[in-house]
C-alpha cells in the first residue's frame, strides 16, 4: 500500500492497527489516484490467496480535503509527529463509513470539488451528519476502484440511481424506491443500493423526519 502512496507524491503520517493514516500536498486528484491504485495492487495478491483457499483482504479508503495542522505534538512525558485538524477526524469518518456503505473508495464533497471533473468515475453516496457535527457531508463514492464489471454495472444504472436520490430528496419514498430496487436487481451486489432501498421502506412504514430531509442523522463514529 504504501507505494502507491508515495508515487502519487503521498506520505506515510502513521500506521494505526490496521490502518495507514496518509498525508497528501500535492492535488487531491493524487490522494483519489493512489486510493484506487491501491486496489488495484491488491487483486493480484487477492487473487494469489483465493487460489490458495484463503479469503481475499478487502480495504476501504476514506479521503477529505482540508487544513490540518502537522507538527510534534505531546507533553514532557511522550511527544509525536503528527496532524490534528477537523477535517483529519472527517477523513476519518469516512473511511469507517466504507463498511457501511459496502464501497472501496469513499471522498468528501471537498474533495470532490478539488478534483478535475471527469478525472475520476463517482456517485453520490448519500449526505449525512456524522457524530459531533452540526453540518451535512455529501459522500461519493470512487467507482475507479471496483472491479471492471461491477463498475460498468452501476454506471449502467446511474440514470436509475440518480433518479432515485432526486425522488428522495424530495420525499417521493415510492419512486425513489422503485428506483433503488431496479438499481439492486442490476447489481445485486450493491450495498448501497439496497441500504437505500430499507431506507425508503422503512420511512414507508415508521414516522418520517418534519420537516423532511434527505439528510441522515449518523449515530455511531
Amino acid at each position: 500500500m504504501e507505494p502507491a502512496i508515495v508515487a502519487r507524491g503521498g506520505f506515510v503520517d502513521s500506521y494505526i492497527g490496521d490502518a495507514i493514516m496518509a498525508l497528501f500536498e500535492v492535488a487531491p486528484a493524487s490522494a483519489v489516484g493512489a486510493a484506487v491504485d491501491m486496489h488495484r495492487q491488491l487483486r493480484p495478491l487477492n487473487a494469489q490467496r483465493v487460489a490458495r483457499g484463503l479469503r481475499p483482504i478487502h480495504i476501504g479508503v476514506g479521503l477529505n480535503t482540508g487544513e490540518l495542522t502537522l507538527g510534534t505534538i505531546g507533553g514532557p512525558q511522550r511527544i509525536k509527529c503528527g496532524v490534528i485538524g477537523d477535517c483529519v477526524n472527517l477523513a476519518s469518518r469516512i473511511e469507517s463509513l466504507t463498511k457501511h456503505y459496502g464501497a472501496r473508495v469513499i471522498i468528501g464533497d471537498r474533495t470532490l470539488a478539488a478534483v478535475p471533473a471527469g478525472a475520476f468515475v463517482t456517485r453520490e453516496l448519500d449526505r449525512v451528519r456524522v457524530v459531533g457535527r452540526l453540518a451535512p457531508v455529501v459522500l461519493h463514492e470512487v467507482l475507479d476502484a471496483d472491479e471492471d464489471d461491477v463498475r460498468a454495472a452501476k454506471v449502467a444504472c446511474r440514470a436509475d440511481w440518480e433518479d432515485g436520490l432526486a425522488r428522495y430528496g424530495e420525499g417521493d419514498l415510492d419512486r425513489a424506491g422503485a428506483s433503488f430496487r431496479r438499481c439492486v436487481e442490476a447489481v445485486p451486489g450493491d450495498v448501497a443500493a439496497a441500504m437505500r432501498l430499507r431506507r425508503c421502506d422503512r420511512y414507508l412504514t415508521a414516522p418520517r423526519p418534519d420537516p423532511w430531509t434527505d439528510v441522515e442523522d449518523l449515530s455511531e463514529k
